[in-house]
């Protein structure tokens, strides 16, 4: 008879080894972003804007994956990814990282409390419901 001690042990292990192969497969793809960038001559700022675009859609889209059943949720969201990547582009290229930063999340506060507006969804409370 298996205690439960032990499959709590390999529980604990799988997840352990899942996260070290996610964060290879992100050190793979983003490096790999970067070379094809300098190889083929373009622009660093459109491999950056890629990882936000992307960052974006996984932080805010997994919030309101249920809601892209409605087509005006998705003209929302693609307008407001539009927004989003502006808002890096010029904050980053007059001011830098750091103010980058608080200006996303003053964007993020004005995403959420439209959505709440427009569509009366709720922020979520927390991640994992």
């Amino acid at each position: 008879m298996r205690s439960r001690k032990t499959n709590g042990g390999v529980k604990r292990l799988r997840d352990r080894l899942s996260l070290i192969g996610a964060a290879l497969l992100f050190i793979v793809v983003g490096g790999a972003g970067f070379v094809l960038a300098d190889n083929f001559h373009i622009g660093l700022i459109w491999v950056q804007l890629a990882w936000v675009s992307v960052g974006f859609f996984a932080i805010v889209g997994w919030d309101y994956r249920i809601q892209f059943r409605s087509m005006s949720f998705i003209f929302f969201f693609v307008a407001w990814l539009v927004i989003n990547l502006l808002t890096f582009v010029l904050v980053k290229s007059h001011f830098g990282w750091l103010y980058w930063l608080a200006a996303a999340f003053v964007e993020l506060f004005f995403f959420y409390a439209t959505a709440s507006w427009l569509f009366g969804l709720r922020p979520p409370s927390r991640r994992g419901d």
